[in-house]
């Protein structure tokens, strides 16, 4: 019943851990039994179109898992919740540029990528698409753009892997979008 979030591979995990029910303060229990389940997964962003070059972000996990009680005509089984990544919320929070601060960072190498490699290209082939680009690549590496709040390491690669669907999915996009030269398309 694990589901690990599209993109993520899960390589490991720790036995499940009941949770206590609440009591309804006269003996019995109010709800299902609930239990957790930890992991960690490696996760690409998840866009249609992944590259070869792509380097996954280590991260933990955790989903919780609830039984409904019994009921007449109800059968009862474990339904899978949320999957959220593990947060140490007694770290205190923390600015981080997730470029600068990133051992792999998928949308930045990509950016790199086609500064060097589509806008040379683009500026024989296409000059205004060329422009355009040029523009959104001053937005998306705008400092203020890239500072996030975090607790601890888990939390950054977490919020690294969100900024790389984004960001992947976004310049994918605009590469379509403008039509650029097929030629000057960096995948």
């Amino acid at each position: 019943m694990l589901r690990p979030n599209p993109g993520c591979q899960v390589v490991s995990s720790l036995p499940a851990v009941a949770l206590p029910r609440a009591s309804d303060g006269n003996g019995g229990y109010l709800g299902g039994w609930r239990a957790t389940l930890r992991f960690e997964a490696d996760c690409l962003p998840p866009v249609s179109d992944s590259a070869a070059w792509w380097k996954p972000y280590r991260i933990t996990f955790e989903q919780t898992f609830v039984m409904s009680p019994e009921s007449p005509g109800v059968p009862s089984g474990w339904r899978a919740g949320a999957v959220l990544p593990v947060v140490d919320l007694e770290q205190p929070q923390r600015t981080v540029d997730v470029a600068a601060q990133a051992t792999v960072n998928n949308c930045d190498v990509l950016l790199d990528r086609i500064e060097s490699e589509a806008l040379p290209c683009l500026g024989t082939r296409a000059p205004h698409i060329g422009n355009i680009l040029r523009e959104a690549l001053a937005r998306d590496r705008d400092p203020a753009r890239r500072r996030v709040e975090v607790h601890d390491d888990n939390d950054l690669n977490a919020k690294r892997l969100s900024r790389d669907g984004i960001c992947l999915h976004r310049w994918r996009e605009l590469q379509r979008d403008l039509r650029s030269p097929e030629a000057c398309v960096v995948d």
